[in-house]
């Protein structure tokens, strides 16, 4: 009985606040639209901070330039290197294709322009796309950044189930060949893809030598307008593109937006500012009162100085466990019975990794499922719960670990 009065007590206390947005780099929209009637195709930063967007409207490419980063007017794009394209330490401009072969054979080349303008292709192979990647169009979703050690990833969409991959070619590399193949580097394979995948992947070398992604995911809803979707996430690497952590919960979301009637979110941009300054720029469907829906390009920012400040630490200094996502779950039109829940391990002045668990109750406080039991050292972590055998209902996780105990509380819908 002294369980069961424990674990209501529980539901009190945390029913006002399970809803609230758990916080990774927390945005929060911008006022007004930066290009209405468009879609976002890339972003440029200058070093004086002017933002370059470009953006697509059906088959036209259109550049707007803002002097602030808000207010954009329309530029003529021809009077403009090809910004979107790598600069390399040459200071020549580096584009890059996938070709298909008549073998249906995928591999990429570049184009290559000392002046942004003018670009002309070499015939030398940079990398041959293992036959699993399954490519069978050049039209692949990618981005490409330099690394802190002057290398250049490159991470794109493939395979049947949509999760990303990762390729690098280190700096001063022989005809810029790429290598050191990595898949799945998203952890979403199991996902089952589709909506379900972390789509959209763009990325940029932080201030600190570390290496961040933004993504899109829609948690396999039906895209609107029959529903509204998309939260963008950021995944870190703090080990030069060798693996990939999830951010604790989430950057932006389609709700986030109260201005207008957002029913979609697709194709997010990370900027950073020479002030510090973090922003998405990112695509949005939105309808109007008459019913109608077109696409806008608007932007959300995040302070810079708690993010400046964030991006400084090397190691989390107090436990954190965030709100699970989605919430509720279980309820979308595919069914999907999982949920992710985040949290941080600090850094602990012991000669060991510190002891964790993470474990799920029900109602009643009768232990689920044990999601996590090992040690830890420092750092931010992800898990998925799969409630797939489990009825619908209110469910409770803990998180444990020396003296610090911490629940939460989510709901499975079926």
């Amino acid at each position: 009985m002294k369980k069961v009065i424990f674990v209501l007590f529980i539901f009190s206390f945390y029913s006002v606040s399970f809803f609230a947005q758990p916080t990774s780099l927390v945005f929060t929209p911008d006022s007004g639209e930066r290009v209405s009637n468009a879609m976002i195709s890339g972003v440029f930063v200058s070093a004086e901070g002017k933002v370059f967007l470009y953006a697509n409207n059906g088959p036209s490419k259109s550049l707007y330039v803002a002097e602030d980063g808000l207010n954009f007017v329309l530029a003529d794009i021809n009077k403009f290197p090809q910004l979107l394209s790598l600069r390399i330490d040459n200071g020549d401009y580096i584009k890059f294709n996938v070709e298909i072969n008549a073998r249906g054979e995928a591999f990429l080349t570049r184009s290559v322009s000392h002046d942004g303008f003018t670009f002309t292709k070499e015939s030398n192979i940079l990398w041959n796309f293992p036959a699993n990647d399954a490519i069978t169009t050049t039209d692949v979703y990618s981005t490409v950044f330099k690394g802190a050690n002057g290398g250049i990833f490159f991470i794109y969409l493939a395979g049947t189930i949509d999760n990303a991959r990762c390729i690098y070619s280190p700096k001063n590399a022989p005809g810029m060949m790429f290598g050191g193949y990595r898949s799945n580097i998203f952890k979403d394979s199991t996902f089952g893809g589709g909506n379900n995948s972390y789509w959209d992947p763009h990325g940029i070398l932080l201030p600190n030598g570390n290496l961040r992604v933004l993504t899109m995911n829609q948690h396999g809803v039906t895209p609107s307008p029959a529903s509204r979707t998309g939260t963008v996430y950021s995944f870190t690497s703090t080990d030069n593109g060798r693996s990939w952590v999830k951010d604790p919960g989430y950057c932006l979301r389609y709700d986030d937006f109260t201005e207008f009637d957002v029913h979609s979110l697709n194709d997010p941009k990370l900027v950073r500012f020479p002030d510090g300054t973090f922003r998405i720029y990112v695509s949005a469907l939105i309808y109007d009162a008459s019913g109608s829906s077109y696409y806008s390009i608007v932007s959300a920012t995040a302070n810079p100085v708690t993010d400046v400040k964030r991006e400084s630490e090397t190691k989390p200094s107090d436990f954190k466990l965030f709100n699970n996502y989605p919430n509720p779950f279980g309820a979308d039109p595919s069914g999907n019975p999982t949920t992710t829940i985040s949290y941080v391990v600090p850094s602990v002045e012991t000669r060991h990794a510190l002891s964790l668990q993470l474990i799920v109750y029900d109602i009643l406080g009768r232990k689920v499922a044990t999601l996590i039991n090992k040690a830890h050292p420092p750092g931010n972590y992800s898990v998925q719960f799969n409630a797939e055998n489990l009825p619908s209902g209110i469910y409770f996780y803990t998180l444990r670990a020396g003296n610090f105990v911490k629940t939460k509380k989510m709901i499975l819908l079926k």
